[in-house]
C-alpha cells in the first residue's frame, strides 16, 4: 500500500492458474449463434453467460484482483478499483453483488465512513462499472461490454449498533460499440420498467434490466444470538397493488441465524450456524409474465454475470440452498462440521435439451475444517465430501418392467489449506 497525503493505492493483483481438465458437459445447440461451451439450457429468452466449462484447455491469467486508487475528499471517499464486494448480511450467497465472479472494472463514490446523525448512522456506495462477456457465449463483438451502475445504502437505527438495514440495486445497460458514458452512471436511480415482460425481438438489445433487494441485520450480543436477511426481486411492480396482489413475483431471498454459547470450561466457545437461501421461479408465474428464471434476461443476454461468472448467488439463477455449521472456537484454534444441500436451476428441469428420464439436479455435501494461530500464521484445512445427482438432470430407466429410474451421479472429496498471516481470529 502507498499512501501520499490523501491518496491511496492498494497493489494487490492475482494470478489465477486453472488446470480445466476433462468433464461431461452439453454442448450449445446452435453453433452458429453461440459457442458450444456456452450454457445449453439459456438460449433466447431467458439468456445467461454462464458456461458449463470455460473451454477444453487451461487458463493462466493476471489480473489486478483487490487493487485500488482512492483519493479522500472530505466525508467521501472516490477512485477506481476491481477488487470484489459483497452486498448484504448473507454468509454464503449474497443475491445482488457477491465475490463469486471477477471484480468489477469501476469508478465509486461512497462515505469515508457511517456517518452519524439524529436520525441514525447511513452508510452509502455509489459506482458506475463495465461488466465484460466471458470467450464462450456469442459471436457478437458489438455487445461483449454493457454498463453496469449499483447503488448500496444502509441504516443504523440511533442509540444502537447492533441493528442494521439497507437497500441495494444494481442496472445492467447494453451500450453501442461498447462505449460506456459516464452518464449510464444515472440508471440506476431510473425506471427502467419491465424489459422481460414483454421482450423485444432478438438481437434488438437496447432495455436495460435491473435486480434490487432489501437486508437487515440484528445482533443480540448479550445472547450470542445473530439473525440476518435478504429479499431481492429481479422485476419491478407495476403499481403499488400489483406489489400487494403478487409480492412474490421474481422474488428471492436468504435468512440465516447464528448462536454462540460457551462451554462449561468457558475458554471455548460453541457456534452454531444455519442459512437458507431460495431463488426458485416463482408461483405468480401462472397469473404474470415473465422469465421463469433469476439472473436471466432478455434485455440483456449475458444476464447477470462477469466474464461467465454470477454476480449474485454463487449457487447461479433459478437455485435454492440450505446450510448448517457447528464450529468449538478457542483462542488459537478452531473445528467444526458443516453440510448443505444445493438444487441447480431448477426452472430449467423439464426443458426438452435433456431427453428421456429427468430428476432435479441436487448436490449434497459435508465437511470438516478447522484453523490454527502457528508462529504469527493462521493455517486453515477443510475436507469436503460431495456428491452430485441426477448431473445435469439427467437419469436412466434402471427397470423398464417397474418404470424404477435412477440418476447419473458423481462424487467428488477436496482437501483446501490456507496460509495467512494473523495475529489472532
Amino acid at each position: 500500500m502507498f499512501e501520499v497525503g490523501p491518496v491511496r493505492a492498494i497493489v494487490a493483483p492475482e494470478l489465477i492458474n486453472e488446470q480445466n481438465l476433462d468433464f461431461q458437459t452439453i454442448p450449445y445447440a446452435d453453433k452458429g449463434a453461440r459457442s458450444i461451451w456456452a450454457n445449453p439450457f439459456h438460449g433466447l429468452p431467458e439468456s445467461i453467460d454462464l458456461p458449463l466449462r470455460f473451454g477444453n484447455l487451461g487458463r493462466r491469467r493476471m489480473v489486478s484482483g483487490q487493487s485500488s486508487l482512492t483519493i479522500d475528499i472530505g466525508p467521501v471517499v472516490t477512485g477506481v478499483t476491481e477488487e470484489n464486494q459483497w452486498w448484504g448480511p448473507s454468509m454464503r450467497n449474497a443475491l445482488v453483488l457477491g465475490p463469486n465472479a471477477a471484480g468489477v472494472p469501476r469508478i465509486f463514490l461512497r462515505t469515508r465512513q457511517p456517518a452519524p446523525t439524529r436520525y441514525g448512522t447511513f452508510d452509502a456506495q455509489w459506482f458506475l462499472g463495465r461488466l465484460s462477456e466471458s470467450n464462450y457465449f456469442d459471436y457478437d463483438s458489438t455487445n461483449n461490454s454493457r454498463a453496469l451502475s449499483g447503488v448500496v445504502a444502509t441504516w443504523r437505527p440511533p442509540h444502537t449498533s447492533h441493528a442494521e438495514f439497507g437497500v441495494t440495486r444494481l442496472v445492467m445497460t447494453p451500450v453501442v460499440s461498447n462505449d460506456i458514458s459516464l452518464g449510464t452512471a444515472f440508471n440506476v436511480f431510473h425506471d427502467v420498467g419491465r424489459p422481460n415482460t414483454q421482450p423485444k425481438h432478438p438481437g434488438n438489445y437496447t432495455a436495460p434490466d435491473q435486480i434490487f433487494s432489501l437486508f437487515g441485520r440484528l445482533a443480540l450480543p448479550d445472547d450470542g444470538f445473530e439473525s440476518w436477511f435478504e429479499w431481492a426481486r429481479t422485476e419491478q411492480p407495476i403499481s403499488f397493488r400489483d406489489l400487494l396482489e403478487q409480492p412474490a413475483h421474481s422474488q428471492g431471498y436468504t435468512i440465516g441465524a447464528q448462536l454462540v454459547r460457551p462451554l462449561a470450561d468457558s475458554a471455548t466457545n460453541l457456534r452454531f450456524r444455519v442459512e437458507a437461501t431460495y431463488f426458485e421461479p416463482s408461483p405468480s408465474l401462472r397469473f404474470q409474465p415473465g422469465l421463469l428464471t433469476s439472473y436471466t434476461s432478455h434485455a440483456v443476454p449475458q444476464g447477470f454475470t462477469q466474464d461467465g461468472q454470477m454476480l449474485g448467488a454463487a449457487i447461479g439463477p433459478g437455485s435454492s440452498s440450505q446450510f448448517a455449521s457447528l464450529d468449538f472456537i478457542r483462542n488459537r484454534w478452531t473445528a467444526g462440521l458443516f453440510g448443505g444441500r444445493i438444487r441447480y436451476d431448477n426452472g430449467m428441469l423439464f426443458e426438452s435439451i435433456v431427453p428421456g428420464v429427468k430428476r432435479e439436479d441436487i448436490t449434497m455435501f459435508v465437511g470438516i475444517r478447522g484453523h490454527v494461530l502457528w508462529r504469527g500464521l493462521r493455517v486453515g484445512a477443510e475436507f469436503q465430501s460431495t456428491v452430485r445427482l441426477n448431473y445435469l438432470y439427467q437419469a436412466y430407466l434402471a427397470d423398464e418392467g417397474t418404470g424404477t429410474s435412477s440418476g447419473i451421479d458423481f462424487r467428488n472429496r477436496t482437501l483446501s489449506i490456507v496460509l495467512s498471516p494473523a495475529k489472532g481470529f
